[in-house]
């Protein structure tokens, strides 16, 4: 066994406090390394190639009965964790109504977006992050709603939000705050084809409501297509810190998952 001096003690110490804000800087910027460094105009990922300015991307006009199919790909292990279906069952002046249909056939929640896909309600979807704000409610609502895409979009608009998620079974309210930029117009193959569609990159901090987590820290890519009202691709990861452990094992990776359009079916005209 060493023993450390006083002088000694108070350095580890420096040491100690100067290795963690290390990591934390360094977690983000590897989720920004995985961003980047994942496959091009192929994969969707990666520093983007951008291609030809295609202008102002307007507000989506949904009908019901407008159909998309996802297929859900773990990032890490790249297994294929089945199809989602979301269907549009109604619009009224404010709102889109939508059901979400689980791998396996599998009905979740009704879920509800304001006429320009910001999140109102939406069901778990078996998502970590999502299911931590629930804390054991199958929906999460969102006040103000979750603003991904706040329509007209162009490139180089950036936003900024403050709003909570809340537990529709307790009433708990969790914090958020976002930052999102239109990054550029990107070719992209997905299984239902080849697209060039709107790259939107968000940065998302949750308040965890635990004592002893940090907040959960989210990176979100959309690739916007206006052709189908809807992104054809849909990328994010997570993390956050759990200091009941071990200084070593303190970083708790969340999902890193992509959704890929497998298929769109528009609403009869």
């Amino acid at each position: 066994m060493v023993l450390l001096r006083g002088a000694d003690v108070a350095t580890a110490r420096k040491l100690l406090i100067i290795v963690t804000h290390l990591a934390r800087f360094l977690v983000p910027l590897a989720a920004l390394i995985a961003v980047c460094g994942c496959a091009g105009p192929g994969g969707g990922l990666g520093i983007p190639s951008c291609a030809p300015d295609r202008g102002v991307v307007e507000a989506p006009v949904v009908k019901p009965g407008d159909i998309w199919s996802y297929g859900q790909l773990d990032d890490y292990t790249k297994i294929h964790q089945g199809v989602f279906v979301l269907e549009v069952t109604g619009v009224t002046a404010d709102a889109i109504e939508a059901r979400l249909t689980l791998p396996g056939g599998i009905p979740a929640a009704a879920e509800t977006y304001d006429r320009g896909w910001a999140w109102k309600m939406v069901s778990t979807r078996n998502w970590d992050w999502l299911s931590r704000l629930a804390y054991g409610s199958p929906t999460v609502a969102f006040s103000p709603p979750f603003d991904s895409m706040p329509f007209p979009l162009s490139v180089g608009q950036r936003w900024s939000d403050h709003l909570v998620a809340i537990n529709p079974r307790t009433q708990q309210r969790i914090a958020i705050q976002m930052s999102s930029t239109v990054r550029c117009w990107e070719n992209i193959t997905v299984p239902a084809g080849a697209f060039t569609a709107l790259r939107i990159e968000r940065y998302v901090y949750l308040q965890d409501l635990e004592w002893y987590k940090s907040q959960t820290s989210l990176t979100q890519v959309d690739w916007y297509l206006p052709e189908i009202n809807r992104f054809v691709m849909q990328w994010f990861d997570s993390y956050y810190y759990d200091y009941r452990q071990d200084r070593k094992n303190v970083l708790i990776r969340g999902d890193r998952l992509r959704w890929e359009l497998l298929d769109y079916k528009p609403a009869a005209r």
